[in-house]
């Protein structure tokens, strides 16, 4: 599993996991905000550019659950030169 975390502001941010398979990424879920829509900043997505008026809604606690079942690893960065 890869993590990218990642915000565009105040009103955005998103927990994107991707599973490592054959040579390639792929999105196996979503978590992100959007105070576009009031009364609603958090949504569930399994797309890599997810949109929240095609996304599910969700709560504050689930999204939480969602994000916390990942542990993360810190991997050794080598520069490359």
């Amino acid at each position: 599993m890869v993590a990218m975390e990642g915000s565009g502001g105040a009103a955005y941010s998103n927990w994107t996991y991707y599973e490592y398979k054959n040579g390639e990424l792929k999105v196996k879920e979503t978590v992100f905000t959007d105070d576009s829509i009031p009364g609603q900043t958090y949504y569930y997505s399994k797309d890599s550019e997810p949109a929240a008026a095609s996304s599910d809604a969700i709560s504050e606690a689930d999204a939480k659950k969602i994000i916390n079942k990942y542990t993360y690893e810190k991997i050794q960065y080598n520069a490359f030169k």
